[in-house]
C-alpha cells in the first residue's frame, strides 16, 4: 500500500500482473541482451512510435541490427564513440539500441544547438563517426570555421542492404554504452560516460520504485543530448513497454503537449517542472497518467496544487534526485492524501543502492537540519569525465576500503530531516539548472569572451518572479558605445544553444572587483526590470489589443513597459516562454496558434496583425500551414470541423517547402458564430477565403472524411463558375460519409462491422473497471442491442469525461454534423483520388471501384495501411503515406497540365 509520507507508489491491477521487485540479476548483461529478452516476450507489441514512425519489438530489434551491421562495416568491433546527429524520434531510438549493439559507445547531439558546439563535442568524444538524417546532416550544420573531420554517414544509406539478425557480439555488463555532455565550468562542455551494468541498475531503481510493467506507455520529451532521456527510454524498451518521443520544440507545449498526451494514453509522465505547469489549463484532465516524475529542477506547492487539480486520485507524483553522474538517487512520491504542512517539496528518500549524505567543506556528515553539499555514494555512478582524469577525480572519491563505493560530490546544497528525508536547496557553486540541464556561467562567459565587441564579461544565475532560474549576462563593450543587445544574442546562437543564452544582459562600464582582483559577484547590480519609456527606442502600444498583448509579455517576461516593436526574443524570450504567450493568447481569443507563431510574429505590432485577422470570415476560415513555395496551393478540409494546424501540419512538411499548402476551418472554430447550416454554405463560406490566396483555377482541393464532403462540394461550385479543379483528393473516407454514393447493401455491411468494432474497443477500454468483462463474445444482435442503449450514456461519459472539447469546437461539430445529415452527395465530373482503409477492404467486396464509381467520373483508389483512429501530427506512418499519394496525384496533374499547354 502506499506510504503517505511519500514512500512507495500504490499498486494497481496493471502494475501488480509484473513481477516486482525485479531481481539485482537482472543487471548482470548487457543492454542489448535485456532488450532482446523483450523482444521475445513482447515481439508484436507496440515499442515506439513518434512523428517519424511507429515500431513493434520485432521491428525496431530488426532495423536495430541493420544499423548495427551498418556500423560494424564501417567501424569494425574496436569499442569506440558513434556521434548520433538525430532529430527526436523513433529512429533515433532505434540508432541508441543499433549502436549499443554493435558494442559502441552512443553520443547524442541535437541538430538544433550551434554547429560549434556540436563539433567540440564529436571532437572531444574522438568519435570517426557520425549518423545524421537526410534532414540533419553534418555538413549542413557545419561551420567555415570549423575543422573537424568525423566521417558522416546518412541514417538510410547505413542501413541500406543490411541483414535484420543480430550481429550476436557477445557484450559484457563492463562494455562502455554512452558519453552524455553537460556545460562545463572550464568554457567547454564534458562528457560524463557510463558502461552497460550502471545503466541497468539505474532502470531497475525505476522499474521498481514506479512498478514499470509492460502495459506502460512512457514520454520522452528531453532532447537528444540530454541525459535524462537514458531513463525513459531504456525504462519503456527493457520492460516491454511503449515510449513515446515528443518533439517539443516543433509540436509545441500547452495545448498540443496535453492533448497529445491524452491522445496516446501515455501512463508516466516525465518532464521538468516548467514544461509540467505548461500543460495544465482550466478543464483538462489525463484519466490514463498513474506517475509524474518531475526532475532536473526544483518543483513546488504549485506543482503540487495543479497535480492534485488536473490528475485521478490513484496517480502518484515523484520529486526526484537525478544527475548524468548518478542516475536516480533520491525519490520523494506524493499522493492526493500527502501532507506537505511546511510547502517544501522534497526530493525524498535515497533509492535502493544509493545511500546519500549531507556534508560540510571538510567533507564530515552533517547533523540532520544543518545545510551541506549533497553527496551520493553507490557502487553504480557513473565511469566519469571523458578523457578529463583530474575532473573525474575532483567529483568522485573512493568509498570505505573494501566496499568497492565511490562517492559523488553533487554540488547541490541540501538539508537531511531527522527520518532520512532530503530537501534540495539548490546550487552549492555557480552552476544552475536551466530547463533541467545543468549550466556552467563560466562556459557562458567563455563563449561571451570570444566576441570582439565584448571586453570583460559576468554571468550569474537568478530567479525570475515565476520562480524559473535564469542567467543574467554582465558585458563591459570593447569600444565606446554600447552593444546592441540583439546583436550579443545573434552571435552568442551561432556558439551556445538557446537555453543557455542569458535571459537579460546588463551593459557596464566596468566590472566590480573584490580585493583580491576578482570580480565581485555580489557586487553586481541586479538587472532592471523597469525599462524606462522615455527611451527613443521604445514605442508605446496602440489601441486596447496591443496594450493586452503587451501585458501578457510583461507578466511571462517579468519585465515592462513593452513596446510594441520590442522583438520578444530579444528581452529574454525563448521557446519554452513563447509556449506561455500562446497559452495565454488562445485563453484570450478561443483560437489556436501554430508553435512557431512568435518566431514569425516576434513584436507587439505583428503579432496583434495576425490576431486582428480573427473576426473577418476570410482568416477565421484559412489557416496558413506551408506559404512559401512556386507549385499552385493545396487547400485541405479537416474532419468534423476540427483544427487543422495540428492535423496537417506535418503532412504539408512531408510535402515538401515547394508546396504551398492551407487548412480551411470551420466558422465559429474562433468562438464566433456559426450561422452556415448546410455544407453548401460552408462550401460558398470556404470559396471567398481560396479565392482571396488563388483568384482563379487550377484549384487543388484535398480533405479528410467530412472535410472530403465539403471539399466535393466546394469543387462543384468552382466548377460552376467555369473554374477548373485539377484535384480532389479524399483521404480516410468511409460509404457513410457518402451514402447516397454507394449501393445500400455495402452502406450497411459497413456500418455493421464499425458498429461491432466500436463496441469492442470500449469494450477493451472498460475492462480495466471491471465491466462487461464478457462482452468482445456476445453475438452481433447482442451487441447492436448494447450499443444503442449504452452509446448516450456510459460509453459518451467514458470517451469524453476527461477530455471534453472547448464550448466553440463542440458547437462547431454539431453543427456540421447538423448541416452533413441533411445533405446529398452528387457525381463530380471529373477526377477524384479516394485513400481507403485497407482495414475496412473486406468489406467492399471484391471490386471496390463498383462500390465507389459514382463518386467521379474519373476514380483512383489508394490504400492506406494500419488503423487511423488519431490520424494527426503524431500519427506520423500514416502521414506519411498520406502524403505520397498526395505527391504523386499532384504530380501527374502537373504533367498533364504541362501536356495540354506544350
Amino acid at each position: 500500500m502506499a506510504d503517505k509520507r511519500g514512500g512507495q507508489i500504490t499498486d494497481t491491477a496493471e502494475t501488480t500482473s509484473a513481477q516486482f521487485p525485479v531481481p539485482l540479476s537482472a543487471i548482470q548483461q548487457s543492454i542489448p541482451a535485456r532488450f532482446e529478452e523483450q523482444v521475445a516476450r513482447f515481439p508484436d507489441r507496440l515499442a515506439v512510435r513518434a512523428a517519424d514512425g511507429a515500431f513493434t519489438y520485432r521491428e525496431l530489434d530488426c532495423l536495430a541490427n541493420r544499423i548495427a551491421h551498418g556500423v560494424l562495416a564501417r567501424r569494425g568491433q574496436e569499442p569506440e564513440p558513434v556521434g548520433l546527429l538525430l532529430p527526436q524520434g523513433a529512429r533515433l531510438v532505434a540508432a541508441i539500441m543499433g549502436i549499443l549493439k554493435a558494442g559502441k559507445l552512443y553520443v547524442p547531439l541535437d541538430p538544433t544547438h550551434p554547429s560549434e558546439r556540436t563539433r567540440q563535442m564529436l571532437d572531444d568524444a574522438g568519435a570517426e563517426l557520425v549518423i545524421t538524417s537526410s534532414t540533419s546532416s553534418l555538413s549542413s550544420t557545419s561551420s567555415s570555421s570549423s575543422t573537424s573531420s568525423t566521417p558522416s554517414t546518412c541514417f538510410d544509406q547505413l542501413i541500406e542492404g543490411q541483414p535484420e539478425d543480430s550481429p550476436g557480439l557477445k557484450l559484457t555488463p563492463e562494455t562502455l554504452a554512452y558519453i552524455y555532455y553537460t556545460s562545463g565550468s572550464t568554457g567547454r562542455p564534458k562528457g560524463v560516460f557510463d558502461n552497460h551494468r550502471n545503466v541497468l541498475h539505474n532502470i531497475l531503481r525505476y522499474t521498481n520504485s514506479l512498478k514499470i510493467s509492460a502495459s506502460d506507455r512512457l514520454t520522452l520529451l528531453q532532447p537528444p543530448g540530454f541525459s535524462g532521456a537514458v531513463s525513459s527510454t531504456f525504462s519503456a524498451l527493457l520492460n516491454g513497454a511503449a515510449v513515446f518521443p515528443y518533439d517539443v520544440a516543433r509540436e509545441g507545449l500547452g495545448r498540443n503537449l496535453a492533448r497529445w498526451l491524452r491522445q496516446e494514453e501515455i501512463t508516466i509522465y516525465h518532464s521538468v517542472p516548467m514544461i509540467f505547469r505548461s500543460l495544465l489549463h482550466d478543464g483538462v484532465r489525463f484519466p490514463s497518467i498513474r506517475v509524474i516524475r518531475l526532475e532536473g529542477d526544483t518543483a513546488s506547492k504549485v506543482d503540487i496544487e495543479l497535480f492534485r487539480a488536473h490528475f485521478a486520485p490513484n496517480c502518484v507524483l515523484v520529486n526526484g534526485l537525478g544527475a548524468t553522474e548518478t542516475g536516480i538517487s533520491r525519490q520523494f512520491f506524493v499522493h492526493w492524501e500527502t501532507p506537505l504542512p511546511d510547502g517544501v517539496v522534497p526530493i525524498g528518500y535515497a533509492t535502493p543502492d544509493m545511500s546519500g549524505a549531507v556534508i560540510d567543506e571538510a567533507g564530515n556528515e552533517v547533523p540532520p537540519g544543518t545545510t551541506g553539499q549533497i553527496a551520493v555514494r553507490s557502487r553504480y555512478l557513473a565511469l566519469g569525465y571523458w578523457k578529463q582524469p583530474e575532473l573525474t577525480r575532483a567529483a568522485f572519491h573512493d568509498g570505505p576500503p573494501g566496499s568497492g563505493e565511490r562517492i559523488y560530490f553533487t554540488g547541490d546544497l541540501g538539508r537531511m530531516r531527522a527520518d532520512g528525508c532530503l530537501e534540495y536547496l539548490g546550487r552549492k557553486h555557480s552552476g544552475l539548472k536551466i530547463r533541467g540541464s545543468m549550466v556552467e556561467p563560466a562556459e557562458v562567459e567563455c563563449a561571451l569572451l570570444t566576441l570582439e565587441a565584448v571586453r570583460e564579461a559576468a554571468v550569474v544565475g537568478r530567479t525570475d518572479s515565476h520562480g524559473n532560474s535564469q542567467l543574467v549576462g554582465y558585458v563591459v563593450p570593447a569600444g565606446s558605445l554600447p552593444i546592441p543587445v540583439p546583436l550579443l544574442r545573434k552571435q552568442l546562437a551561432r556558439i551556445l544553444p538557446e537555453f543557455m543564452i542569458p535571459a537579460r544582459f546588463v551593459l557596464l562600464e566596468t566590472l566590480p572587483l573584490s580585493p583580491n582582483g576578482k570580480v565581485d559577484r555580489k557586487a553586481l547590480p541586479a538587472p532592471d526590470d523597469h525599462r524606462d519609456p522615455r527611451n527613443p527606442e521604445y514605442l508605446p502600444p496602440e489601441g486596447e489589443l496591443e496594450r493586452r498583448l503587451a501585458a501578457i509579455w510583461e507578466e511571462v517576461l517579468d519585465l515592462s513597459p513593452v513596446g510594441r516593436t520590442d522583438n520578444f526574443f530579444d528581452l529574454g524570450g525563448d521557446s519554452l516562454l513563447a509556449e506561455s504567450v500562446l497559452l495565454s493568447l488562445e485563453e484570450m481569443t478561443g483560437r489556436e496558434f501554430p508553435p512557431a507563431t512568435l518566431m514569425t510574429a516576434p513584436t507587439i505590432a505583428r503579432l496583434a496583425e495576425v490576431v486582428r485577422s480573427a473576426p473577418g470570415a476570410l482568416p477565421a476560415v484559412l489557416v496558413p500551414i506551408q506559404t512559401g513555395g512556386t507549385a499552385p496551393p493545396v487547400f485541405c478540409l479537416p474532419e468534423h470541423g476540427g483544427r487543422v494546424w495540428s492535423a496537417f501540419s506535418t503532412l504539408s512538411r512531408h510535402l515538401g517547402a515547394d508546396q504551398p499548402f492551407y487548412g480551411l476551418q470551420s466558422a465559429g472554430i474562433s468562438g464566433e458564430q456559426h450561422p452556415l447550416t448546410s455544407i453548401e454554405a460552408i462550401a460558398r463560406h470556404h470559396l471567398a477565403a481560396v479565392r482571396a490566396v488563388q483568384p482563379q483555377g487550377s484549384y487543388f482541393l484535398a480533405g479528410r472524411c467530412f472535410g472530403g464532403v465539403v471539399a466535393m462540394e466546394l469543387a462543384h461550385q468552382l466548377a460552376a463558375a467555369g473554374e477548373a479543379v485539377g484535384l480532389i483528393f479524399i483521404f480516410d473516407a468511409t460509404p457513410e460519409d457518402f451514402p447516397e454514393l454507394v449501393p445500400a447493401e455495402v452502406l450497411g455491411r459497413f456500418q455493421r462491422g464499425r458498429l461491432e468494432q466500436r463496441v469492442r474497443s470500449v469494450a477493451t477500454k472498460l475492462r480495466p473497471h471491471r465491466i462487461w468483462k464478457g462482452l468482445p463474445s456476445l453475438g452481433q444482435e447482442t451487441l447492436s442491442t448494447i450499443w444503442q442503449n449504452v452509446r448516450r450514456r456510459a460509453i459518451r461519459w467514458y470517451l469524453n469525461r476527461d477530455s471534453p472539447l472547448p464550448p466553440p469546437l463542440q458547437e462547431v461539430r454539431l453543427v456540421n454534423q447538423h448541416a452533413f445529415s441533411g445533405h446529398r452527395s452528387r457525381t463530380f465530373p471529373g477526377r477524384v483520388t479516394l485513400v481507403l482503409r485497407t482495414e475496412d477492404r473486406a468489406r467492399y467486396g471484391p471490386d471496390p471501384y463498383e462500390v465507389w464509381r459514382r463518386l467521379a467520373t474519373e476514380l483512383e483508389i489508394r490504400w492506406l495501411d494500419g488503423p487511423v483512429e488519431r490520424f494527426a501530427a503524431e500519427q506520423d506512418a500514416q502521414t506519411r503515406q498520406v502524403a505520397q499519394y498526395l505527391e504523386e496525384a499532384l504530380r501527374r496533374v502537373s504533367e498533364r497540365e504541362s501536356r495540354k499547354t506544350g
